[in-house]
């Protein structure tokens, strides 16, 4: 029999979480937490098996994938611990990178063997062994048979050759399908994988390892139909071969009753070649006992096999299930999430009003601070003014002093005016006297005399006028006397006026709460009041003059 009858089958879904286990509990805690992440994530899916994987590392997805650099040391790590250094080392293929970076590689403390006892590779397929088998039976018995014997067993050779042929296409038919749905497997793993994170990680990869087995399920199926189809055309093969041996025994026994005269040799040939014909109709007998009996175990496998496929089926039910769970857990965990959204957009506005209502609070607090700097500022020039205004009382009580000592001083002036103006009047007077004593006399004056009459005369103006100008070249009209002393009270009221409009202008202009137009008024009277002095002053210049003329 062959070797799937004996061996035990190998449940490689159970070796593939037994490895992935072995790396949690050793491999993981030798790594940092970068690394972990990446296996996890990366490189844990890959830890699949298959019976052509089992014992070849070359042929794992985890070597044979394309990864990013930044894996490379931690796949040749995980492959490493799984089979072994010896095992990856001796790869012709693969083993340079181990060798090159065995001194990065010594930190995750692998061994040279295996990390569980790993199964041992199946071999040939019993198919090939029967083919084998057949075609030496074939080859042995076309040295004894004759040439329609040949033109049989090639024709069942050629049925048993066009069944393998259509069983191999079946098979490559199935490996396609096996790779379209691992491809399919792998995105849909990978879409799960993004849409509920690392906790549906272990459903995933029991999932896959589900597929995986489902295909090797399948592929066994297909071996068995291989089989059951060799098993079907070596029957064939044994009844054209039984149907030769009867027509050959037949012939047999018609030479026998034919011969009329057989030799002793010959006889004794005959009952070696019966003898031979029994055997080989017992071997045969035996034969077809034991493919009976493989016929009935291949019908026990169908049983299993149909058995298991309707688990599977109910299994997939399940996860369809799952899936239509974790569909509507993702749904709602998306609209929980857009929730959180918008409850934080609620929040950044209210914040920012919040922000908004404080910084308007700190503008009112720094105007209100301003303000009281201000309000300070306003109390101490309230208390300069009130200082101010103490000074402009006491100035104030003291101008009626002032204007009544000016006044006196006035009426001292205007009677030394007085006073001088009788002194003019009566030399006036003596000058005319003088004037009619000399115009009485016959004859003329000499001019020596008349020169000191007009000097005499000229240094007693000078005399009575010590304040006035230079006087002028000849002699004019004189002024009228009223029209001085009008225009000197006209002066002196002037000043005094203008005197206390500028004490009115300095004690309002403290009352202008605006310091620039408080300053630009005081400016404004200081002007007009300068110029309305000057101007008094030059018109008493001029009539001064002309009083002194």
């Amino acid at each position: 029999m062959s070797n799937e009858i004996h061996n035990p089958p190998v449940d490689y879904t159970d070796l593939s979480l037994r490895v992935q286990e072995q790396i949690r509990r050793k491999f993981l805690p030798l790594c940092t937490e970068d690394e972990k992440q990446q296996v996890q994530t990366t490189l844990m899916p890959m830890v699949q098996f298959a019976p052509s994987t089992v014992s070849t590392p070359s042929r794992h997805v985890l070597v044979t994938a394309k990864i990013p650099d930044q894996c490379q040391l931690l796949r040749w790590a995980v492959a490493c611990f799984i089979y072994g250094m010896d095992k990856i080392e001796a790869a012709k293929k693969n083993g340079e990178y181990v060798k090159a970076n065995r001194e990065q590689l010594a930190r995750f403390q692998l061994g040279r063997g295996p990390c569980i006892p790993l199964p041992k590779p199946p071999l040939r397929s019993s198919m090939t062994g029967l083919k084998r088998r057949a075609s030496q039976t074939q080859s042995g018995d076309a040295n004894d048979d004759d040439d329609d014997d040949d033109d049989d067993d090639n024709d069942s050779q050629r049925r048993v050759k066009s069944k393998t042929s259509l069983s191999q296409s079946d098979m490559l038919d199935s490996e396609i399908k096996r790779k379209v749905r691992e491809a399919a497997n792998e995105s849909r793993r990978m879409e799960l994988k993004n849409a509920n994170g690392n906790r549906e990680e272990d459903l995933i990869n029991r999932e896959a390892a589900l597929m995986q087995r489902e295909a090797d399920l399948e592929k066994k199926e297909i071996e068995l139909t291989c089989l059951k189809s060799d098993v079907e055309s070596r029957e064939v093969a044994l009844e054209i071969r039984e149907a030769s041996a009867v027509q050959r025994e037949a012939d047999f026994e018609r030479t026998l009753s034919t011969s009329q005269t057989p030799s002793d040799s010959r006889s004794v040939d005959l009952g070696h070649s019966e003898s031979a014909m029994n055997h080989r109709l017992e071997a045969l007998k035996t034969k077809e006992n034991e493919l009976n009996n493989r016929v009935v175990f291949l019908d026990m496998r169908k049983t299993e096999l149909n058995n298991l496929e309707a688990t599977m089926n109910s299994r997939a039910t399940e996860l369809n299930n799952r899936e239509v769970v974790l569909k509507t857990r993702n749904t709602e965990l998306n609209n929980l999430e857009a929730a959180i959204k918008t409850r934080n957009i609620e929040l950044n506005n209210l914040e920012a009003a919040i922000d908004a209502r404080n910084t308007e609070l700190n503008n009112r607090e720094a105007a209100m601070d301003i303000r009281d700097v201000q309000l300070k500022n306003r109390d101490t020039v309230l208390g300069g003014y009130e200082i101010d205004l103490g000074h402009c009382e006491v100035v104030t009580n003291s101008l009626p002093a002032d204007l009544a000592s000016c006044e006196t001083a006035l009426d001292s002036y205007e009677t030394g005016q007085d006073d001088g103006e009788a002194r003019l009047r009566n030399r006036e007077t003596d000058l005319d006297n003088l004037e009619a004593d000399l115009y009485s006399k016959e004859a003329p004056p000499t001019k020596q005399e008349s020169d000191a009459v007009d000097c005499m005369a000229t240094s007693g103006i000078r005399a009575s006028q010590p304040d006035s100008a230079t006087p002028p070249a000849q002699t004019a009209p004189r002024f009228d006397d009223k029209y001085i002393e009008e225009y000197r009270k006209c002066y002196n009221r002037a000043i005094l006026d203008i005197m206390y409009l500028r004490s009115l202008g300095d004690t309002g202009r403290r009352m202008v709460q605006d310091e620039q137009f408080r300053d630009a008024l005081m400016e404004e009277i200081k002007t007009t009041t300068g110029s309305l002095t000057d101007a008094t002053d030059s018109a008493w210049k001029v009539f001064g003059y002309l009083a002194r003329s």
